[in-house]
């Protein structure tokens, strides 16, 4: 198994935040919980899988948006590979649509960027022969689709505020802080990053309870630190979102790939996903 994690083109410092080139054989399944990160896949072998039984899906090169659900993604041969994973508001900048149209869905990169220029990335990538080459085409391409025009600097940092907060916010409060209604505050939230504020808050909170637990705090604590009512809640929470209970999720053995992406974090702790 070959898998190297790369920090970003500095043009592409806020707009990415990790790459990795990966060519694995035979690689297993991997459930990716919510993210707040979507998430590009540049193929140039294999092909990657998604869902199950009548909701599977074969793709090529794929983008996956942001979810609020647990998905399982695998590939039906060996895995070759160039993935982007996006800062929250990152992928706005490259695609020419609404995130909004990507919330918990799987894509053809071929059906939302130019089809011929897709392809012909795919043909370089298998061409070029070391993982820098790789990693250079897939940047290159994308500085090529960057559209500054939207770049939304209010949405930027209510994000932050959002993550400074660990998802513990009022979306009132927020709209305060900027000086606009919450319908526009949400309208823009959904334009660029694919959801509204509130849910949002909800897989920072979710994603700051993992962390928390896998420290070892009690599941006890980990509600009263993360603002869940009560242990209760908490357990609901992780049913709706991961579909699994707190104890059940962190005793799930990662595949040795997921091992590689969960200790081989990008460049901000806050952006990274949870592989199981």
């Amino acid at each position: 198994m070959r898998l190297q994690r790369f920090s970003p083109a500095a043009p592409l410092a806020d707009v990415i935040d990790a790459v990795w080139v990966a060519e694995v054989p035979e690689p297993p399944r991997l459930t990716i919980l919510p993210g707040t990160s979507p998430v590009a896949c540049f193929q140039f072998g294999g092909a990657v899988t998604s869902g199950q039984g009548a909701e599977r899906r074969v793709t090529r090169s794929g983008m996956t948006g942001m979810q609020n659900q647990a998905q399982e993604y695998g590939a039906d041969n060996t895995l070759r590979a160039v993935m982007v994973r996006f800062t929250p508001w990152g992928a706005a900048t490259i695609l020419r649509e609404s995130l909004d149209a990507f919330y918990n869905r799987h894509f053809d990169l071929a059906d939302i960027l130019p089809a011929h220029l897709i392809r012909t990335v795919e043909a370089q990538l298998h061409d070029a022969t070391t993982a820098p080459d790789r990693l250079w085409i897939v940047q290159r391409f994308l500085l090529g689709q960057r559209n500054a025009a939207s770049w939304d600097p209010l949405i930027r940092n209510a994000v932050d505020n959002i993550r400074k907060h660990e998802g513990q916010v009022q979306v009132k409060a927020l709209a305060r802080d900027y000086l606009i209604s919450e319908r526009q505050l949400e309208r823009r939230f959904r334009q660029i990053i694919g959801t509204s504020p509130k849910q949002f808050s909800r897989i920072v909170r979710f994603q700051a309870a993992i962390r928390y637990g896998a420290r070892g705090l009690s599941w006890a604590a980990v509600a009263q630190q993360t603002g869940y009512s009560d242990q209760s809640h908490l357990i609901k929470e992780f049913q709706a979102l991961a579909g699994h209970s707190p104890e059940s999720l962190l005793s799930q053995p990662p595949s040795m790939l997921a091992q590689h992406f969960n200790n081989h974090p990008g460049t901000s702790g806050f952006y990274n996903t949870v592989f199981l």
